[in-house]
């Protein structure tokens, strides 16, 4: 839930509140305060996986 800051007074909320659909987070430094219910960490798209070392062996 989405909470208005009152125009007229910028240290006051409103009453009025919407529901947030999809939020797509990007950034360098991203905090999460406080979590809710139906939210879930994926995996970074960006991070170069890792190569697996082939090992061999002569016998």
């Amino acid at each position: 839930m989405w909470l208005f800051i009152d125009p007229n007074d910028l240290s006051q909320t409103t009453e009025m509140t919407r529901r947030l659909g999809l939020v797509v987070c990007r950034g360098t430094q991203i905090c999460l305060i406080c979590p809710s219910d139906e939210m879930e960490e994926i995996a970074n798209p960006f991070a170069e996986e890792e190569e697996e070392e082939i090992v061999t062996t002569n016998t």
